[in-house]
């Protein structure tokens, strides 16, 4: 993610032909990866025991692609889970090869940051999002949005 970000300055830093102060580089941060088509795009979230001991269910109401649709979907965690059932929404061979996350901030009421990178057919780069909440998982859940509400507007362009 931070080749994919200086990149992003690199350009900004070109066309302006002047440094980026600390402020814009974090605004210009937050507009390609967190906020992408708005913050607001997941909602209604549930997590349901699976039908083993180690399968879990997610069914949320997402905004993709300035849609909503109610998804469902299984897996060995909540964030396969998730994954899966965005792949209803969004068919393809993408895939998430890129997650990490940490606390911004000290405490347990401490605001959780998630970084993910998606794969696409016939793109060399990944196209990655963050997602920022006070729950690591709704974190990661916003991160797999972003990233994937950035993937369909590079493959409309």
């Amino acid at each position: 993610m931070a080749a994919d970000f200086s990149e992003v300055v690199q350009a900004v830093t070109d066309r302006t032909g002047e440094e980026m102060p600390p402020e814009s580089m974090i605004q210009l941060f937050r507009t390609r990866y967190v906020d992408v088509n708005g913050s607001e795009r997941i909602r209604r979230v549930r997590f349901v025991q699976g039908d083993t001991e180690t399968e879990r269910v997610v069914e949320a109401d997402v905004q993709v692609a300035e849609r909503w649709h109610t998804i469902r979907g299984s897996g060995g965690g909540p964030i396969e889970a998730f994954s899966k059932a965005l792949h209803e929404v969004v068919p393809g061979t993408w895939d998430i090869i890129d997650y990490a996350e940490h606390a911004r901030g000290a405490g347990a009421a401490a605001e959780a940051v998630a970084y993910v990178g998606l794969s696409e057919p016939g793109q060399t780069k990944a196209c990655y999002g963050v997602g920022e909440a006070r729950d690591v998982v709704m974190a990661s859940f916003l991160a797999i949005l972003s990233a994937l509400n950035r993937m369909q507007a590079r493959s409309a362009q």
